[in-house]
């Protein structure tokens, strides 16, 4: 799995192991949220595995079994008309009646949304959390979730937050379904359509994914539709048990991408070409550095001297990293 720092959410939310805001890196405008981080989360592993070049990926069971929590009227997170029907929160208490924010550009809030102006997790009360929704000023309050039953169906999801989550409604960038074989189109990339894969980011399947185009490693990406830069990286899903599993372009972080060699502990936290040399799977010998992706399947290794293009995503082609010997 390819995990990213997706917020600390003490006021604001992160993308990709950089320190700027995800979910609102566009603003209040689509396309909504970026890759989620499932490295944190204490879910029961599924039966299923898969066995290649002796290296064993367990994958995370994302069906839930629990009853969710009760959101109750009032509480953030509930359905609202007015402000006045939202009672939870410490600070000026809102209700974003048809869109996040009310800014028409922001996703649409079905039944109203309660929320709350906030400094901190504190403010909003317990199992909540404070996020920013950058460049907008201010951070708000929204409901934490720990599974795919406590948000309200089917307009909201349980979003991936790095190491929590939270119902926040579904964006218009999130078309495809992560648990389905059938290869997606993009609606990010410019130009749209491209082939690619379905990249999870709630615990609902059904439309919880974005679609990020295929790539070669060593190939340039195109570009977002908002301009942004992608890079080439390898991601596995069987952590979540979802269908893709390769190289897809993905969105870079905004902090300044460290060189091989470097210490890391998110995989995109690396310079193009590089991804972060984590436990993808348990072979004990993560260096937790920024090391060169490489082809496994190359006649010839093109790892750095003294590297070798090491199978540590436990694929049986495909992407490697180069390790030293």
């Amino acid at each position: 799995m390819l995990p990213s720092s997706f917020a600390r959410l003490a006021s604001h939310l992160t993308l990709w192991g950089a320190l700027t805001l995800a979910l609102g890196s566009t603003g209040c405008d689509e396309p909504g949220p970026s890759l989620p981080d499932l490295s944190d989360m204490s879910k029961p592993t599924a039966d299923m595995r898969q066995t290649c070049d002796g290296s064993v990926n367990t994958p995370v069971d994302l069906g839930s079994t629990g009853t969710g929590r009760p959101i109750k009227p009032g509480d953030i997170g509930s359905p609202c008309t007015k402000d006045a029907d939202c009672l939870q929160g410490s600070g000026q208490r809102v209700c974003f009646k048809t869109n996040l924010l009310n800014d028409a550009k922001g996703a649409a809030t079905p039944g109203g949304y309660c929320s709350a102006l906030c400094g901190g997790d504190v403010d909003c009360g317990t199992d909540n959390y404070c996020v920013s929704f950058a460049p907008a000023p201010g951070a708000y309050c929204v409901a934490g979730c720990k599974d795919a039953v406590t948000c309200r169906k089917n307009d909201y999801l349980c979003m991936f937050l790095d190491t929590v989550s939270a119902c926040l409604p579904r964006f218009a960038s999130m078309t495809c379904n992560p648990s389905d074989p059938s290869a997606c189109k993009t609606v990010l990339t410019s130009p749209a359509g491209l082939e690619g894969g379905c990249v999870r980011q709630a615990y609902e399947d059904d439309r919880s994914g974005i679609c990020y185009p295929t790539c070669q490693l060593g190939q340039s990406c195109p570009k977002d539709s908002s301009g942004a830069t992608l890079s080439c990286r390898f991601l596995s899903s069987y952590p979540t048990g979802d269908r893709y599993t390769g190289n897809l372009c993905l969105p870079t972080p905004s902090v300044l991408p460290k060189p091989e060699g470097s210490t890391c502990i998110y995989a995109d936290e690396c310079q193009t070409g590089l991804q972060c040399d984590r436990p993808y799977v348990s072979d004990g010998k993560a260096t937790q550095r920024c090391r060169k992706l490489c082809d496994l399947s190359a006649a010839t290794s093109d790892c750095p001297t003294g590297q070798a293009c090491i199978n540590v995503f436990g694929t049986c082609s495909g992407a490697g990293l180069c390790r030293p010997l």
